[in-house]
């Protein structure tokens, strides 16, 4: 895409799980965060040439959620506990 003449766009779709890890779900929520870092990382490598935006919806019912429940409890938001 960078040698087009024209400016191009790219859109990862991530997912709020790239944000924070959830018990059971630490694979989908790493790859999660690698494709925002991916997107993170291409807008400013690819700055002049492409338009890139990192989308993450937040919950949405699907079939990989049924019967996970948050742990409501957990104020550790985004910090690791040693």
């Amino acid at each position: 895409m960078k040698a087009r003449e024209k400016r191009s766009a790219c859109i990862f779709v991530s997912s709020i799980a790239s944000i924070q890890p959830f018990a059971g779900m630490v694979t989908y929520c790493a790859t999660k965060t690698f494709v925002n870092f991916m997107g993170i990382g291409l807008k400013y490598e690819c700055k002049n040439k492409i338009d890139v935006m990192s989308w993450q919806p937040g919950e949405i019912t699907t079939k990989m959620l049924a019967g996970f429940q948050p742990d409501k409890k957990d104020t550790s938001f985004g910090c690791i506990n040693a």
